[in-house]
C-alpha cells in the first residue's frame, strides 16, 4: 500500500564536514536535516529526525530540536503537505586528539503518514551508513595568531 503520492523529500548534510576545533560557538560547524511534504500529498506525516552524539565531539547550539542528552538529540515534527521541517545541530571539538582524523556519525530519519503510525518508512539506513565528520585541522591564520599570541605573552 502506497502512503504517499509522491515521497517525501528529506536533504541529510553531513558528509565531508569539517570542525574546525578552534571555532567557538558562534561559528559552529552544523548537521542538518530537512524533510519537506509536497503539496500533492494530502496526508500529514510525522517525521522523527534522530542523531546521535558523536564521541569526542559537543553539541554547542540546536535548531528544531524536540529532546538533547549526552546521547542523543532528536526532533518530532508535523509536517503539512506543502509544508517542512528541519533540526539543525552544532558542534565543536571536545577532546583535541581527533584533530585531523573523523569520527563516525549514526542518523535515523523516519516517518510515517500522522493517521497511520504503524506504516513507518526510513529514508535510509544511515545507522549502518560510514558517515564519518572530518575535524579539521586549524588553518594556517589561526596556527599563526596562536603562536603570535604565545611570543606576546613571553615578551609581556
Amino acid at each position: 500500500m502506497q502512503s504517499f503520492r509522491e515521497e517525501p523529500v528529506t536533504n541529510v548534510h553531513l558528509s565531508d564536514i569539517r570542525v574546525d576545533p578552534q571555532a567557538d560557538e558562534t561559528v559552529a560547524t552544523f548537521l542538518t536535516l530537512s524533510m519537506e511534504n509536497p503539496t500533492t500529498n494530502a496526508r500529514t506525516i510525522v517525521v522523527d529526525f534522530i542523531i546521535n552524539t558523536p564521541d569526542r565531539l559537543g553539541v554547542v547550539r540546536q535548531r528544531g530540536v524536540t529532546e538533547s542528552n549526552l546521547a542523543q538529540v532528536t526532533a518530532t515534527g508535523r509536517i503539512e503537505p506543502g509544508s517542512q521541517r528541519s533540526m539543525r545541530v552544532g558542534l565543536e571539538v571536545l577532546d583535541d586528539s581527533i584533530v585531523g582524523g573523523s569520527v563516525p556519525i549514526n542518523v535515523t530519519v523516519r516517518y510515517y503518514p500522522a493517521d497511520q503510525p504503524e506504516d513507518v518508512k526510513y529514508v535510509q539506513d544511515l545507522q549502518k551508513s560510514n558517515e564519518r565528520i572530518i575535524v579539521s585541522k586549524p588553518g594556517i591564520l589561526n596556527e599563526t595568531m596562536a603562536w603570535l599570541d604565545s611570543v606576546l605573552e613571553g615578551l609581556l
